[in-house]
């Protein structure tokens, strides 16, 4: 089964990390992540910038918004991952949830800088049947550092 991925933020997480390492070497960033996998197809990618937008086309093969609200317009992904600065998070998922119905979203640490905030993100996505998962570094994992 291959899954659908959106990819909100096309910054140092996002594609920026890995940009000028060999790709067989080493994978750091979600467009990387997500190219390199038989289960995942990245559908599309959303930034305000457009300069990152056409770098992503060229590396990725795939199509860029600059607006989100186009993007679910155009696409149903099965995961949207967001990877835009924290103080957007809110927003963004929200405007996931009222677009559209991935069966998950995987948002970048923090989830927000709120407690009450973080909490109705939780919510909205429980209402909705939505999956959220936080990233985080796995380099501070103990068990990852083992393995």
């Amino acid at each position: 089964m291959s899954y659908s991925v959106m990819l909100v933020g096309l910054g140092q997480i996002g594609m920026g990390y890995d940009l000028t390492i060999d790709s067989k070497a080493i994978v750091y960033t979600h467009a990387r992540a997500i190219k390199q996998h038989s289960n995942f197809n990245l559908i599309a990618a959303v930034d305000e910038d457009s300069v990152r937008c056409k770098e992503f086309e060229d590396l990725y093969d795939c199509v860029t918004y600059n607006n989100i609200n186009l993007a679910l317009s155009e696409h149903s992904p099965d995961l949207v991952i967001i990877a835009v600065p924290t103080i957007a998070h809110y927003e963004v998922l929200i405007t996931i949830l009222n677009l559209s119905k991935p069966l998950v979203i995987l948002c970048e640490k923090p989830l927000s800088y709120s407690l009450e905030e973080s909490r109705s993100m939780v919510a909205a996505c429980h209402e909705k049947g939505v999956k959220l998962y936080v990233n985080y570094m796995r380099r501070s994992d103990p068990g990852v550092i083992e393995i």
